[in-house]
Formats: C-alpha cells, sequence, structure tokens
C-alpha cells in the first residue's frame, strides 16, 4: 500500500532513511559496546596488560600508565557516546521531516486530484468530507501508519545491531 503512495522520490528518500537508520543502529551498538570494557578496565586496572586489544593500545599510543589510558579510554568511550547521540538526533531529525513532508505532499496531491475534478464531482460530494479527507485523514494515515512503521523499523534495526553486537563480544553470555 505505501508503495503506491509514495513517488519515485520518496521511495528513493526511504532507502536514503534506512541507510541514516543503519548507520544510528551501528553508533548506538557501538556505544553499548564502548561502556563494558571501559568498566571492566575501571575495576581492573591491570587488563591492560592482560587484554592482548587493550595491551596493543596501550603500547602502541605509548601511555606512560595505565592510568593515563583508562582516562583516554574513558575520553574516547565518552566521544563515542556523544556521537552515536549525534547521529541518533540525526536520524530521528531525518524521520520526522520525512513524516511530515510526506503527510504534506500527500495533502496537496490530494487536493490536486480534487481540484481536477469536474465541477459534477462536487455536487454529490459536502464540502466537510472532502476537506475532512485532505486535511484530517491524511494525518491519521501519517500518525497511525507511517510514524509507527518508521519507528517499528529502526527500533527492529538498532536491536539487531545491538544483538549482533552482544553475540559478536561474548557468545556465552547471550
Amino acid at each position: 500500500m505505501l508503495a503506491k503512495i509514495l513517488s519515485h522520490k520518496e521511495k528513493l528518500q526511504v532507502i536514503i532513511l534506512l541507510f541514516i537508520v543503519i548507520i544510528m543502529a551501528f553508533s548506538q551498538a557501538l556505544g553499548v559496546a564502548s561502556i563494558m570494557p571501559f568498566i571492566s578496565l575501571i575495576m581492573d586496572p591491570d587488563l591492560v596488560y592482560q587484554n592482548e586489544y587493550l595491551n596493543w593500545a596501550y603500547n602502541y599510543f605509548s601511555f606512560a600508565d595505565a592510568k593515563a589510558f583508562i582516562i583516554a579510554f574513558g575520553i574516547l568511550m565518552l566521544l563515542i557516546i556523544i556521537i552515536s547521540n549525534a547521529v541518533t538526533t540525526l536520524s530521528m531529525y531525518a524521520r520526522i521531516r520525512f513524516t511530515w513532508m510526506n503527510n504534506h505532499r500527500l495533502s496537496s496531491r490530494l487536493l490536486e486530484k480534487y481540484l481536477s475534478r469536474s465541477y459534477d464531482y462536487f455536487l454529490n460530494k459536502h464540502s466537510t468530507t472532502l476537506s475532512k479527507n485532505v486535511l484530517s485523514e491524511v494525518n491519521h494515515l501519517t500518525t497511525s501508519f507511517i510514524i509507527p512503521l518508521l519507528l517499528f523499523v529502526s527500533n527492529g534495526i538498532l536491536l539487531l545491531f545491538i544483538m549482533g553486537m552482544l553475540l559478536f563480544v561474548n557468545v556465552t553470555t547471550t
């Protein structure tokens, strides 16, 4: 049904929106994944020397001691979370803009369809019904179908990325 309503340009916008949502899901999963190693590192600073990845980063960047590495790791984690939140905000903005711009376009298209009808068509129709269709029904479609669909898809993609990240990090825990 949605494929019939959307124009080719709007379908392309949906693909771009899905790409933005995938980037958002990846950044959210990365933000979630960065918290656990940081907490583990704070609880046991010797992990810098025991974990091969942390030890590689510690040696590669030539930190003076484990405390400096933990501070740098914390700053990196904070930056990842800030970037993740910025990407999430951009994704929300893109979804909201897409939704309400389509609401406007659908209302305009419906109004154009009505205006292209002959005078005889309007003799059998009530003006309140026509205005309700242009104003309320398109808004109802937007709020009851398009917004929940976009939220379902974006949250589903986010769930897949977080589950994938959890499986990647530790299969036995999940």
